[in-house]
């Protein structure tokens, strides 16, 4: 019989290069609402007088617990997909220590990205010589490029995705020493 993938290779297929990682304390906090809940259902349905406000308790329970197990447990997956960290990294692994970085159509999320994660200083391209070693551009500006540089002094180093965004990539080009 077919068997359904496992929870966790749903979440590597969602999330891919998110490493898991255990929390003591988020795993607590779960355990805690769980058994909040567990009494409140066998306090809801022992022997109480019926009231108005009673049958309100186990949906506004029930929902109170979703969302504590959502942000307890599903929030670092969640916090990974969503953040510019990968993205930044794969940066790093490609130029190494440098510092500067000349861009060319970047948006205020990865420029704000690349100078927390990256640390890198941020030059905007302009005509004439870049003032940065590695460029980086963003796909919808790449027809612009051959007018404010020549492309034969620069090599292409490669398209740096955004893991959970395919339509987010950027562009690294690195200047040839002549």
């Amino acid at each position: 019989a077919a068997r359904s993938p496992a929870p966790a290779a749903s979440v590597a297929r969602l999330v891919p290069g998110f490493v898991p990682h255990f929390s003591l304390i988020a795993f607590v906090l779960a355990l805690l609402a769980t058994l909040a809940w567990i009494w409140l259902v066998r306090w809801r349905t022992g022997r109480h007088r019926a009231a108005l406000w009673k049958t309100l308790v186990l949906p506004a329970g029930g929902t109170a617990l979703c969302w504590m197990l959502l942000m307890t447990l599903w929030l670092p997956p969640v916090d990974y997909a969503r953040s510019y960290v990968p993205q930044v990294r794969a940066v790093t692994e490609r130029v190494g220590s440098a510092a500067c970085l000349s861009t060319l159509g970047l948006g205020r999320p990865h420029i704000a990205a690349l100078r927390h994660h990256g640390n890198f200083t941020l030059r905007l391209l302009a005509e004439g010589t870049p003032a940065c070693r590695w460029l980086l551009v963003s796909p919808e500006s790449l027809g612009n490029l051959h007018n404010l540089i020549d492309l034969n002094q620069w090599r292409f180093g490669g398209t740096l995705r955004r893991p959970t965004n395919a339509g987010d990539d950027l562009l690294l080009y690195e200047r040839m020493t002549p």
